[in-house]
């Protein structure tokens, strides 16, 4: 017999999914597949994961950080006319001037740290993936990873943005609303289908919206849960800084920046989780189908080992 984890329901040995609630079942025997999670063990594993591997994770997300601290530095250099305001016409020009030796500068530096930031991203991906299989991280192999796939994580983002901006003049009325929120839910886990199961950028946006069938609801949950999380943080950061810039203003710039890398990591992690979670609950995903998906091998079985005591 098999019994249900959510109902405490008994149910036939061979029985895929719960005769009386629906949950899939996933046998205790059967230590190759990789279970699905509630939302408390959802927000628990994002962070389980992160936690465990701190240091790969912020080393992996430093590139766009470097090239943002870059611009940073290329602002400070500019007079601060354009938010204080300007004392004369002459320090007007003057500050145009600078802006405009700097702009070339920040414009080329923008689009590395647009590009670094969509490695990073399958960097991230891949890495969760390694995870799962019972692979340590390796920071270097991920980035890699991330950069072989730019053409295709980019093309998937243009494909993204050229169907929002279709879209875009509904927003004006209220129907637009409900059609952002389908669309932004139903293409939830593209990076993650081009990360993990090698799809191109169409395809990717095919599975992504297959994956979401029937769970729409309950992703939107659980996004505004994490984004709850997320805001909140970032209150306490913003209230954190402004304390400190009272006292000083470079010191301010630089913890704010910390924290925000600091907490960078969390969206990617937390998306792949859930990815993972609805792949369970739509059939069984197990670490053997997973390591074909990414062209991996299975390190024993403490991937699964590690992702059940969570």
């Amino acid at each position: 017999m098999a019994k249900c984890e959510k109902c405490d329901q008994d149910n036939a040995a061979d029985a895929s999914f719960c005769t009386w609630c629906g949950t899939p079942l996933v046998p205790m025997v059967d230590q190759n597949v990789i279970p699905y999670r509630d939302l408390g063990q959802l927000i628990s594993q994002t962070f389980h994961l992160y936690g465990k591997n701190f240091w790969q994770f912020i080393l992996i997300g430093l590139p766009p950080q470097i090239l943002g601290i870059a611009v940073l530095l290329l602002i400070s250099d500019v007079p601060q006319g354009f938010t204080s305001g300007f004392t004369s016409e002459a320090t007007r020009e003057a500050a145009f001037e600078d802006w405009a030796e700097v702009a070339p500068q920040m414009f080329f530096i923008g689009i590395l740290s647009a590009v670094a930031t969509v490695v990073v991203l399958g960097a991230t991906i891949h890495a969760v993936g390694k995870q799962y299989l019972g692979q340590t991280i390796d920071v270097m192999a991920s980035l890699r990873k991330g950069l072989s796939k730019i053409i295709i994580l980019i093309a998937a983002m243009i494909l993204i943005f050229v169907t929002f901006m279709i879209t875009a003049p509904f927003m004006v009325f209220l129907i637009g609303i409900p059609i952002a929120i389908f669309l932004v839910i139903s293409w939830s886990f593209v990076f993650q289908a081009i990360m993990i199961e090698g799809k191109g950028p169409i395809a990717a946006l095919g599975a992504s919206y297959s994956l979401v069938k029937g769970s729409r609801w309950r992703i939107l949950g659980i996004g505004i849960v994490f984004f709850l999380i997320n805001f909140g943080t970032q209150v306490l950061i913003s209230i954190a800084t402004g304390i400190v810039d009272d006292f000083s203003q470079p010191l301010a710039t630089v913890i704010s920046s910390v924290a925000l890398a600091l907490l960078a990591p969390v969206m990617f992690i937390s998306l792949t989780v859930v990815y993972f979670d609805l792949r369970s609950r739509g059939g069984w995903l197990t670490l053997d189908s997973l390591a074909m998906d990414m062209g991996e091998r299975v390190t024993g079985s403490t991937g699964s080992e590690d992702l059940r005591d969570m």
